[in-house]
């Protein structure tokens, strides 16, 4: 073909396809717009290039335009009869769509942002960072996980929120300090060594950071209020690499009954039942479901994410003042056991007395040596249910120890009722589920302080053991995390009772 022949076909081409054009179109000569029928015929291209020939169109919700000889030079679009759209996009750095809406391709290549008036937004994908508004903000703080700890929402690690240069990833921790100090750093009224000592924040203790300045930080910690050197806290990502080793995650039930099956799928076998606001220590994390230990392993299980809001507990600084109370409380329980012991101690010494003396009454003149005797343990001197109760509930505070019997030093759920017992003349064994062969059966719904409830998973095997108190609530040895503590009778599903008390 000659040049003349392809400039008169060209020109022919040309001509008919902007008629084509305008006769779509509905608002010409004003404005030349691309309409879905022109766009599926071919004849976009051509439609847009006639908006730099007859001026700027009005925007339309129902389709995108722009200042096409702004962006894409006219002898560009002219240079072949047809134009498709994908060259357009291509030329925009972006989709046009009917919403006006800009391609995944584009926000993530930092392309120019078209803007809801059709114009170019000098803005670019990558100034923008959305936070991510699912994760908690701030912690809140409880009693419930320890004398001094708090929850925290952890549904996400991390936060994307912007800073100063509203590009960098910003830690939910950066304002959040977990001490890294062994055994703990000393918390000061003023930013100085020479400063009044106010608090101690042990190792693996949260702390808010409130301001920082001269290598001295300003932290708030339960109670405690006042500066340590910055050095002895983990901040922001560092903070966070600490949570699974300092905190302490907890399922709070957010249901009236939830199940606790022991596989995680509803299809499983029901464990055990807890009500709404237990909290489960979370061991594990599996496709919607938790598996959670309840009493130092006694019941293990899954229960599903649907029912349950997940809270880390943290340990907090202590007081002078604090650390003071819990010297006292912890000197108050050895001296109620020594009380204890040595009332018992005379009480077996009169009933040994008493029967020593009736024996000798009771054969006087004979030449019979008397065998009566009067074992400790015997259950001869017996306090009433009540303050078995009373006496057990001053050791709240105290630490878990798995196989221990110490009332003070660290007991588990079997060895602490065998202590408390003992020391009221009763000898149990350390075992759960042989402490159930003891006593006499009482129903659930006729307990009395100092009863003994039971907990087994599903009814096959008892594994936990608690001392009721009265007003639905237990005393127990709980877990190493909450040390000895009342509980309500119903924190999981009772097995059986026994009254020991004669």
């Amino acid at each position: 073909m000659n040049n003349k022949n392809f400039f008169e076909k060209f020109g022919y081409g040309l001509c008919i396809a902007t008629a084509a054009a305008a006769l779509f179109s509905e608002t010409a000569p004003t404005g030349v717009k691309a309409s879905s029928f022109t766009k599926s015929s071919g004849l976009a291209g051509i439609s847009l290039a006639m908006d730099s020939f007859y001026g700027d169109s009005e925007t339309d919700t129902n389709v995108v335009t722009a200042e096409l000889d702004s962006v894409v030079p006219v002898d560009e679009v002219l240079s072949s009869s047809v134009v498709s759209d994908s060259a357009i996009d291509s030329a925009l750095g972006l989709t046009a769509s009917d919403d006006a809406t800009v391609s995944e391709a584009a926000v993530a290549a930092g392309s120019p942002l078209l803007t809801t008036d059709g114009t170019v937004s000098d803005e670019t994908a990558s100034d923008i960072v959305t936070p991510d508004d699912s994760a908690s903000s701030s912690a809140v703080t409880t009693d419930s996980a320890s004398s001094d700890g708090d929850d925290e929402d952890t549904s996400n690690a991390k936060d994307a929120v912007p800073d100063e240069d509203e590009n960098e990833v910003v830690s939910k921790y950066q304002n959040i300090g977990i001490s890294i100090a062994d055994p703990y750093v000393n918390i000061r009224q003023k930013p100085s060594t020479e400063a009044k000592i106010v608090a101690k924040l042990y190792k693996g203790s949260k702390c808010d950071i409130l301001s920082t300045k001269n290598g001295w930080v300003k932290i708030k910690s339960g109670n405690a209020r006042g500066y340590i050197k910055e050095e002895y806290l983990a901040r922001g990502f560092d903070a966070e690499d600490l949570i699974d080793t300092y905190g302490t995650k907890y399922a709070v039930v957010q249901t009236e009954t939830l199940n606790v099956r022991f596989e995680p799928n509803t299809d499983s076998r029901i464990a055990t039942q807890v009500p709404e606001g237990e909290k489960l220590l979370v061991t594990k994390a599996k496709k919607g479901w938790y598996e959670i230990s309840i009493d130092n392993g006694a019941i293990t299980g899954w229960v599903s994410k649907d029912y349950v809001k997940i809270k880390i507990a943290w340990k907090h600084a202590i007081t002078i003042a604090e650390e003071k109370a819990e010297a006292e409380r912890k000197a108050a329980a050895e001296a109620a056991l020594a009380a204890q012991q040595s009332a018992y101690n005379a009480a077996v010494s009169q009933s040994s007395y008493s029967q020593s003396s009736s024996s000798s009454n009771s054969n006087s003149g004979s030449s019979s040596k008397s065998t009566s005797t009067v074992v400790a343990d015997s259950g001869s001197y017996s306090g009433s249910g009540s303050s078995i109760a009373n006496f057990a509930c001053k050791f709240v505070g105290n630490p878990y120890v798995w196989g221990g019997t110490s009332l003070t030093n660290g007991a588990d759920c079997s060895g602490f009722v065998k202590s408390v017992y003992a020391n009221f003349g009763y000898s149990l064994p350390h075992h759960s589920g042989s402490q159930a062969g003891c006593g006499t059966s009482v129903s659930l719904s006729s307990l009395q302080p100092g009863d003994l409830v039971f907990y087994a998973a599903n009814g096959y095997s008892i594994s936990h053991v608690a001392i009721y108190i009265g007003g639905g609530k237990v005393v127990h040895a709980s877990t190493p995390q909450t040390g000895i503590t009342i509980s309500s009778v119903n924190h999981m599903t009772p097995y059986c009772a026994r009254r020991i008390v004669k």
